[in-house]
């Protein structure tokens, strides 16, 4: 992996790791939230921590890869993170 893939790899290591904190405090959230909104948190974290996981796969196999493919992988992480920040939008708008 060339020194440019690092740098990307490293700050797609750091917003996983801004995930992980963001799920934990809205799974807090969850659990004092009641009934539908309950529902509705627990919902959108599924899809959160699918989302997470998926970037997770696709920062392991960058950091494995070097040129073209790890172009691919990049623009595939990009694809993750946008999906994180929609289903992140949904889950404070049931705030």
């Amino acid at each position: 992996m060339a020194e440019e893939d690092d740098m990307v790899a490293d700050r797609m290591a750091e917003k996983l790791r801004a995930w992980e904190t963001d799920i934990r405090n809205l799974k807090a959230r969850a659990e004092e939230a009641g009934g539908e909104a309950r529902k509705g948190l627990e919902k959108e974290i599924e899809e959160l921590e699918t989302q997470r996981d998926k970037a997770k796969r696709i920062l392991a196999r960058a950091r494995e890869s070097s040129g073209e493919a790890s172009e691919e992988l990049k623009a595939g992480f990009e694809e993750a993170r946008e999906a994180i920040s929609q289903a992140w939008d949904r889950a404070k708008a049931r705030f």
